[in-house]
């Protein structure tokens, strides 16, 4: 089966009243759909793109949202949100990330999707448009969901205003243009030299990104020392379900996994005590 028809949605609801057709994709940035395109194995007729449905933009009125067609450069410009920011621009360089969108990102299994991590932490939820009309689960159970994802349009992600600290480390074998081995997200807030409120989350080293309850329980109600973070990071770990890939061995990813919420804690703790 090849692509016949290229249709131009010129809204979210327009997008959505075809995606559920049969033989139908929808494409954002298209660095997932077309390398599928070119290799034959698409498995669609007709492909309806979004650089038209007004998904690109970022709106401020106490949260944050950002548009599903958004570029990736433009999220890594986003300084109120520095764990976010940080994450874009690990993400390949600079000429894919003017292609990349926010919710093609989102949309990556790993080791690809390096921005959930992150969104999971600050409590994101998204903006779905389908036949029916909208819906906004939390990104966390978004993720999670089973069934056929090309049936609603993901239109926009909407963040909290970060409430306390926050840290994000990603590790990968380069630098630039490498999929992450393990990346880390967390949120910390400090009241009365304890963690009130914790999120770890952490992307990678599972099919999707997911959070660490075990690793919040850990951090939660006591002082964020070194026992509580070492302990915290090994939590997360065995959270962690990775696979051996070109990329790196299973072991080596639940290793830095632990190593990347050390990391992710110890910078989140170290801007609270500037």
């Amino acid at each position: 089966m090849g692509v016949r028809e290229y249709v131009l949605a010129t809204s979210a609801e327009g997008a959505a009243s075809l995606a559920g057709e049969p033989g139908t994709v929808l494409m954002g940035g298209g660095t997932l759909l077309m390398p599928q395109a070119t290799a034959g194995t698409l498995g669609a007729e007709r492909v309806v793109g979004l650089h038209a449905a007004g998904l690109d933009y970022v709106r401020r009125n106490g949260v944050t949202a950002i548009g599903a067609m958004s570029p990736l450069a433009t999220v890594a410009t986003l300084e109120d949100l520095p764990a976010l920011r940080s994450a874009a621009r690990g993400v390949s360089g600079w000429a894919l990330r003017n292609v990349a969108t926010l919710g093609g990102n989102l949309y990556a299994a790993a080791p690809y999707g390096d921005l959930a991590p992150v969104l999971l932490a600050l409590d994101a939820t998204v903006r779905l448009v389908g036949p029916g009309g909208e819906r906004t689960p939390a990104l966390a159970d978004w993720l999670t969901e089973e069934g056929d994802r090309g049936r609603e349009v993901l239109a926009e992600v909407v963040v909290p205003s970060p409430r306390g600290v926050t840290g994000h480390r990603r590790h990968a074998r380069r630098a630039a243009n490498s999929p992450a081995v393990a990346s880390a997200a967390v949120r910390l807030v400090i009241e009365d030299g304890a963690v009130a409120e914790a999120r770890v989350a952490i992307g990678a080293v599972a099919p999707r990104a997911l959070r660490a309850a075990a690793a919040e329980e850990r951090l939660t109600g006591a002082p964020a020392d070194a026992a509580a973070i070492a302990e915290a990071s090994e939590a997360a770990a065995a959270a962690a379900s990775p696979v051996d890939d070109p990329v790196a061995s299973a072991w080596y990813r639940r290793r830095m996994t632990a190593v990347s919420v050390r990391q992710a804690l110890e910078s989140a703790l170290g801007s609270e005590s500037r």
